[in-house]
């Protein structure tokens, strides 16, 4: 099942949904900032 559709199924607030796809969202961009960060820094030598 999708997050959405557990989401909607659990009949969670807004407020939670809200919640959840930002927790999802800031993780993902974690991740990939991280995977940047480190092809900057392999290329300046660093790491």
């Amino acid at each position: 099942m999708a997050i959405q559709d557990v989401l909607k199924k659990g009949d969670v607030p807004k407020f939670g949904r809200y919640i959840v796809w930002l927790v999802l969202f800031l993780g993902c961009s974690g991740f990939i900032a991280k995977g940047v960060i480190q092809v900057f820094w392999q290329g300046a030598g660093v790491g």
